[in-house]
């Protein structure tokens, strides 16, 4: 097993669980000896199991041992905690980190099954097209583990005598992934999940396209600005997509589509001077020729 990995400063979310370790082992196997390359340890805590303290001593040991700096946050969100809010607190963590440490890329253990439960999931809830090809690296992100399955993981870790712990949680199937995994995974036979990975591959391939086309429709100069034209002479589901878009190369997440909806109907209904209010303290303001994404002023 080896990854691709371009010089640079890296955060590697590290959780103690079999993935990780195995990361985070290839990678200081593979660049830890080159100077191009720098790697810092992150690990938070959900406060979901009592045991939880054990999964950052182990990593944070791992760390120490090779010299590697090491940061943590604690959170304290309990087990009833849904996958949606403890995920948004990880990643808030893992961003944050980014931002400060000034670092140019969160690496992360997600595999090849990982990347199976997620479209599933996406599916039975209702996805959009960006939902088929989950967990593609972007210019905050890299997945250096999707091409392998969770068994080669395993065996790494096995043959190279690693140490993980394993999380209770996993097993818990009132979480929808832990469901997905262990109930509807298992009744795929090989060949059916590898037409699956094949056809996620070409979705990706699709889904890099129509993000380039929508990339050169924003002002490169100031993309929190659209033109109102291009969603009004458009097809519905078009312009739909593209809102989307636009908000999330404005670092907005966790919208859905009643959301998109909402925005694309006020986009053509409201008068010049209205506001449209957004998630995390964002209007947009709808202006003659554009909508233009603000920040209320705290």
């Amino acid at each position: 097993m080896r990854v691709n990995l371009q010089p640079g400063k890296y955060i590697v979310a590290v959780s103690g669980g079999v993935d990780s370790m195995v990361l985070l082992n290839l990678l200081l196997a593979q660049f830890n000896n080159e100077s191009l390359y720098q790697f810092l340890i992150a690990h938070y805590d959900h406060g979901i199991r009592q045991d939880s303290k054990e999964d950052r001593l182990l990593v944070e040991n791992v760390a120490k041992s090779n010299n590697l700096k090491f940061f943590y946050q604690e959170g304290h969100l309990g087990p009833m905690v849904s996958e949606e809010l403890a995920r948004k607190f990880r990643y808030d963590f893992l961003f944050t980190l980014q931002k400060k440490l000034k670092v140019d890329q969160i690496i992360t253990a997600h595999h090849q099954d990982d990347l199976i439960e997620t479209v599933i999931f996406n599916i039975l809830r209702g996805t959009g097209r960006v939902g088929l090809s989950p967990l593609m690296s972007n210019s905050n992100i890299l997945h250096p583990l999707i091409k392998f399955k969770k068994i080669d993981i395993i065996d790494y870790a096995k043959d190279h005598n690693l140490i993980w712990r394993d999380d209770s949680t996993n097993f818990d199937l009132k979480y929808s992934r832990n469901f997905i995994r262990h109930r509807i995974v298992p009744m795929f036979n090989q060949f059916q999940l590898d037409w699956l990975v094949t056809k996620i591959q070409q979705t990706e391939v699709l889904n890099q396209k129509i993000d380039q086309l929508f990339l050169s429709l924003l002002n490169q100069n100031d993309k929190t600005k659209i033109k109102k034209s291009f969603i009004n002479n458009c097809p519905d589901l078009v312009a739909k997509d593209f809102l989307a878009f636009w908000l999330r190369q404005n670092n907005l997440r966790n919208f859905d589509k009643k959301a998109i909806l909402r925005l694309y109907k006020n986009s053509q209904l409201l008068e010049t001077g209205k506001k449209i209010d957004i998630k995390n303290n964002c209007y947009i303001q709808v202006e003659k020729e554009y909508l233009a994404l603000k920040h209320y002023k705290c």
